[in-house]
Parts: structure tokens; C-alpha cells; sequence
């Protein structure tokens, strides 16, 4: 679950066991009772720069958990977004890769989309930015990446 930004946060993203999930009382979720961050069995993650929207997105693969954080800077270069993949080990998530954006000019906004699936070589991860310049200035783009799945 995507944590709320309210552009002095730097975001985050809430993981729940599903089996938390299950037990909800009510037949929707959106009747669902609001709990605060932090009051079920859960890990929190949290950005690390204010405004950076991390867990504008959040995709679940192969055992490995993908974040966003569309408007993170790489290199000094302001905005360029990426994704941050974490696996969970030794009772924690830890995180084993990072895919930067276009850190040649700023604000492609990398992270803004993300999309996973497991498939038969791993977990194929697809990051997406609304202004990243894959085939041309401020077109969008996405960029695909297969990672092991963790079993």
C-alpha cells in the first residue's frame, strides 16, 4: 500500500501479510475499517528525501517487491524517478536493486508507473515515465528488467 505524500513527506509504502488482509471485517474494501500506519503486522519503508513520492507505485513479483519514487534525484540531477527492488530476508526487506532513471536531464519521472509479473527467467520488472525520453524529448517511456525470483 502506497503511503500518502503530501509533498513534505518523502512518502512510503506499507507492506501487509495478506493474511492480515483476509481477516478485515466487511465483504468490500472499501468498507473496510481505515487503521493507521503501523497498527497491523507490517513492515513500513519510507523515502529518504522529501517530495521524492516514494511508493507513488508498488508492484509484487517472483518473491520481490518494487517501488517507485517517480521524483528522486540521481547524480545531482533533479527528478529523474527510478525503482527500488526489495527482497525479504533474514525477517526484513532488503533492498537488491535500483534502477535510476535518465540521470542525463531532469525530470523524466521514472517510478511514476511499475508493473511486475514472474515469468519462466524471473521476476520481469517495467518502469515507466510519463516524461522520460525514450525515443524522443518528454515522450514517455519504459524500461524492462528481469531479476531472479526469490524463492
Amino acid at each position: 500500500v502506497g503511503l500518502r505524500n503530501d509533498g513534505m513527506s518523502a512518502g512510503g509504502v506499507w507492506v501487509l501479510p495478506g493474511t492480515w488482509l483476509a481477516a478485515l471485517p466487511g465483504d468490500t474494501f472499501d468498507r473496510a475499517p481505515e487503521v493507521p500506519v503501523g497498527d497491523a503486522d507490517g513492515v513500513v519503508l519510507f523515502g529518504r528525501v522529501a517530495g521524492e513520492r516514494y511508493g507513488a507505485a508498488v508492484a509484487i513479483a517472483g518473491g520481490l517487491l518494487g517501488v517507485g519514487t517517480p521524483l528522486s534525484d540521481e547524480d545531482g540531477t533533479a527528478g529523474v524517478g527510478g525503482a527500488n527492488i526489495y527482497r525479504w530476508r533474514d525477517g526484513g526487506l532488503h533492498r537488491v536493486a535500483r534502477f535510476a532513471g535518465e540521470a542525463w536531464r531532469p525530470g523524466g519521472r521514472l517510478g511514476e508507473q511499475l508493473a511486475a509479473v514472474e515469468g519462466p527467467d524471473g521476476a520481469l520488472f517495467v518502469v515507466g515515465g510519463f516524461l522520460a525520453s525514450g525515443l524522443g524529448l518528454d515522450t514517455g517511456a519504459a524500461y524492462g528488467f528481469t531479476l531472479p525470483a526469490a524463492r
